[in-house]
C-alpha cells in the first residue's frame, strides 16, 4: 500500500559549508550542531527524500517477494553517499 508523502516535494540540497536545507527557492530546514557536525547534519537532512524513496523501493521489492534490482540498490547507495556527504 503506497501512500502520498506530505513533505516538501523537489530536490533538497544544502550548499557547501551551509547549515540551511533548501528546496527550490525556499528553505525547508536548518541543521544545528557544533562546527562540522552541523554541516553533516544538514547533508543528512538534505538527503532525506532520496533516502525515503530508496528505502520505499527496496521494501516494495520485498513486499512483492523479490530481491531489489541493481537499479534500486544503486539508488539506495547514492542516497546513502549523499547523506554521508560524499
Amino acid at each position: 500500500m503506497k501512500t502520498e508523502s506530505r513533505y516538501t516535494k523537489g530536490q533538497w540540497f544544502c550548499e557547501e559549508n551551509n547549515t540551511h536545507i533548501f528546496c527550490g527557492n525556499g528553505t525547508v530546514g536548518v541543521a544545528w550542531g557544533d562546527g562540522d557536525a552541523a554541516i553533516s547534519n544538514a547533508k543528512l537532512m538534505a538527503s532525506a527524500p532520496e533516502l525515503l524513496e530508496a528505502l520505499m523501493a527496496v521494501v516494495e521489492s520485498w513486499d512483492n517477494g523479490t530481491i531489489p534490482c541493481e537499479a534500486k540498490k544503486k539508488a539506495a547507495r547514492a542516497a546513502i553517499a549523499k547523506a554521508d556527504g560524499k
